[in-house]
């Protein structure tokens, strides 16, 4: 940094504008002046430009635009114009941010203080050009030039936002100009792209300029911010907009779904009961918003379902995983509602899931007893841990690599059942039956990279334990009607 030469000092403190300029001078040659002479005649003339821009005399605009076209002095020039506020250096200063390869930040932090229209589709083309060539910096240089020159910018930036041949990167970036301007006359062309698609860029551009008074407008905005509480407060008004959005690709169809359920949507409830039937993308989620609303229509649906589901009949190490949360909120919501008839579905899916080193770290908590509670009540403890076994793994270095063991502990299904046996009731001589008829399957033994190999899992002592304890009740007969009989639930 080259300090102040005194001379310039002097001829500011007399605002001796003419001195100035004519220190402004021409293009120095540095092969004739030599290196030092070279680069403190450079300093001059950029010293002297800046010391006009602190006067800001107006007689200095045209010499200074002069100034924009040599490279060496032009950030000095542009700041200098910046100051003095002078409209006619308007498309000087455009004509550089259009013809300069690379952005002169001085230049366009002139035209946003100058805050004249004139600038604004150069500005615009610019922050579309760097929005296109991933130059996120230098399009924000533009975007705040923009946004400092306000209301004039209003009209090419609604224009801009209409037309869908506009690159998405670049409707985001005016989006947000428009919010942060804040103009009203913004509202209208936001809220019809906010109708063509609920975006939350166009969402939070309409949040800055001020609160919606139509009620579809406060329905997308609501939609695009995922906040159905707020929806469901809206009620009826909100219901149109919520089935255009479920019409659109790539919504949150459960949600949506499940909001207009909450607003006394029929035909909601049956499409969500349809997303965790064919057991498809997010049915997990459908099968939470069905318990959360309460409607026990679909239980017959939910426990069929749970029937067929491939979680319940055949697990293997490479099964799609989110099966297991899938069939978790299907047996919640079953539970939530008591669904008496759904007792044998759901053991016969406990006592043939699996835990191996695919579904072990997601199916250790998905079936406790608080889960099961409201529909097996007393019973709920013994059934969650009758049905399952603890897995624990060790890793070790072996046979040139990493394998990875695995341990099967029935400990906490083996005290279940001898608390079964313990309890003389129709219900625990009905739960000894499924443990005398639960078949062994085959689970992970150890796991090497893409090896896996698996070894049986055997639950035969517990066949002959309950094999046992029912001879010495006298083989009473399995009776699966019991399980719809609130009163045969009490201990």
């Amino acid at each position: 940094m080259w300090p102040v030469s005194p001379n310039i000092k002097k001829l500011e403190a007399k605002r001796d504008v003419p001195g100035l300029i004519k220190l402004l001078g021409s293009e120095v040659d540095e092969y004739r002046l030599g290196t030092k002479r070279y680069f403190e005649a450079l300093e001059t003339r950029r010293q002297a430009a800046e010391a006009l821009g602190r006067v800001r005399d107006r007689s200095a605009v045209d010499p200074l635009c002069a100034l924009l076209h040599d490279g060496t002095v032009r950030d000095q020039a542009a700041r200098a114009l910046g100051e003095i506020g002078d409209p006619r250096a308007v498309e000087e200063l455009c004509r550089v941010i259009e013809v300069c390869r690379w952005p002169c930040r001085a230049a366009i932090h002139a035209l946003g203080k100058l805050r004249d229209g004139r600038a604004v589709i150069p500005l615009l083309n610019f922050v579309e050009a760097r929005v296109r060539g991933c130059d996120d910096q230098g399009a924000e240089l533009a975007v705040e030039a923009l946004v400092r020159i306000g209301p004039p910018a209003v009209g090419p930036l609604c224009r801009k936002l209409a037309d869908q041949s506009t690159e998405l990167g670049v409707r985001k970036a005016v989006a947000d100009m428009l919010g942060r301007i804040g103009d009203p006359a913004a509202v209208e062309p936001l809220s019809k792209v906010l109708a063509e698609s609920c975006e939350p860029w166009v969402a939070e551009a309409l949040e800055r300029i001020g609160p919606p008074l139509d009620f579809a407008v406060q329905a997308r905005l609501f939609i695009a911010k995922g906040d159905w509480t707020g929806l469901l407060e809206l009620g009826q008004p909100a219901v149109p907009c919520l089935r255009d959005e479920l019409k659109r690709e790539g919504g949150d169809k459960v949600h949506l779904l499940e909001t207009l359920a909450r607003l006394g949507e029929s035909n909601a409830v049956e499409d969500l009961v349809q997303v965790v039937v064919d057991f498809g993308y997010r049915a997990d989620e459908a099968a939470r918003a069905l318990g959360s609303i309460g409607y026990s229509g679909a239980c017959e649906t939910l426990e069929r379902a749970l029937r067929n589901s491939p979680g319940g009949t055949y697990c293997s190490p490479d099964f799609d995983s989110g099966l297991v949360y899938v069939s978790q909120f299907i047996v919640e919501a079953l539970c939530r509602f008591k669904y008496r008839p759904a007792v044998k579905t759901i053991i016969d899916y406990l006592a043939k899931l699996k835990r191996d080193h695919i579904w072990l770290e997601i199916s250790e908590n998905c079936f406790t007893a608080r889960i099961l509670a409201p529909l097996f009540g007393a019973y709920a403890t013994i059934v969650s841990d009758l049905f399952s076994y603890r897995v624990k793994k060790s890793e070790e270095e072996k046979w040139g690599g990493h394998v990875t063991t695995y341990h099967y502990d029935l400990l906490w299904s083996d005290r279940a059942l001898l608390m079964l046996c313990g309890i003389n009731t129709p219900i625990a001589t009905n739960l000894l039956h499924e443990v005398k008829s639960r078949a062994d399957f085959h689970v992970t033994d150890w796991c090497a990279g893409q090896s896996v190999v698996e070894k049986r899992l055997s639950f035969e002592h517990q066949r002959a334990l309950a094999a046992q304890e029912l001879a010495r009740r006298g083989f009473p007969p399995y009776d699966p009607t019991l399980y719809h009989a609130d009163e045969a639930w009490a201990l």
